[in-house]
């Protein structure tokens, strides 16, 4: 659950720490046409460019935090939700008995590492970076797959083992969307639209007469639509991910917070889970401007 937002927080407080961000940048273009120049710049002597960005965000950083867990406690609980659930899962299959086989155990392991990395794109979000956090993402669902697909098969598992290196994990996303079928279109979205250099990578730091941003910036999103767009994709990859994370006909017949055991002992993923990501996918497209992914 995220931490309750600070009382003392205002919008006059939060409109300050955008206005510091600014003056930041601000100083950091004076200080590099100053050395242009030849002259000292707009940092002092006493005070290196780099000290003074470290201060400055070490101090407005935890405003930013606040103001955001504010505006989005509901969704960091749902998100926490998820990325607990997910935790006490791996955690109770590392201590299974019998003890799991080399496999399954490097696939809990590595799933562990993805809840993680999961972990600092929320906290890198809360710090007001909105294209950053989806980049990890990202490297999360490709390693939660190459997870499912070692554990599910232990030819891969010795081929991964082999040489990682050289492992096809883009093919290993091919295989997991079979289980989880919103992981495809997240995988996707992501790619284009944030690791790859596109349209989206002007918006967070996007130049406005000559002003340039150090760190995460809120302050040119105007209708809210990017942090939208960054809480959705957080939470539906979140999801996802648990989903393939706790499928059931790999770690074992035990019903989990996405997948049902039917009486007859297949498994099916819960359709409030299923739904739930699929509607959010296709709100990212929308928020996107793009058709849903998988749709005509």
């Amino acid at each position: 659950m995220a931490k309750e937002a600070d009382p003392a927080l205002t919008d006059e407080k939060a409109a300050e720490v955008v206005r510091d961000l600014e003056q930041l940048a601000h100083l950091a273009i004076e200080d590099y046409e100053g050395r242009k120049s030849g002259s000292k710049g707009g940092f002092s002597a006493s005070e290196p460019s780099v000290i003074k960005i470290q201060r400055l965000m070490h101090e407005k950083g935890s405003a930013a935090r606040a103001a955001n867990d504010k505006s989005f406690a509901a969704d960091f609980h749902d998100i926490a939700d998820d990325i607990g659930s997910s935790f006490d899962f791996i955690g109770a299959m590392i201590d299974h008995d019998p003890p799991l086989p080399d496999n399954a155990l490097m696939g809990v392991t590595m799933n562990w590492g993805v809840l993680n990395t999961l972990l600092s794109a929320v906290e890198l979000f809360r710090l007001g970076y909105y294209k950053e956090p989806m980049m990890l993402v990202r490297n999360a669902i490709e390693t939660a797959c190459v997870a499912h697909v070692i554990t599910a098969d232990e030819a891969s598992y010795k081929e991964f083992i082999k040489d990682p290196n050289k492992f096809d994990s883009p093919k290993a996303v091919g295989k997991a969307k079979k289980v989880v079928g919103v992981l495809g279109g997240s995988y996707g979205l992501l790619s284009n639209y944030f690791t790859h250099p596109g349209g989206l990578h002007v918006l967070p730091h996007e130049v406005k007469d000559a002003t340039l941003y150090i760190g995460g910036y809120m302050g040119d999103d105007k209708d809210g639509k990017r942090a939208r767009l960054a809480v959705i994709m957080l939470k539906q990859s979140i999801s996802s991910i648990g989903m393939l994370i706790q499928v059931p006909n790999i770690w074992g017949s035990r019903s989990s917070r996405y997948w049902e055991i039917q009486k007859d002992g297949k498994t099916c993923a819960g359709k409030p889970a299923t739904e739930k990501a699929r509607k959010e996918l296709d709100e990212m497209a929308d928020l996107l401007g793009i058709k849903p992914p998988g749709k005509k």
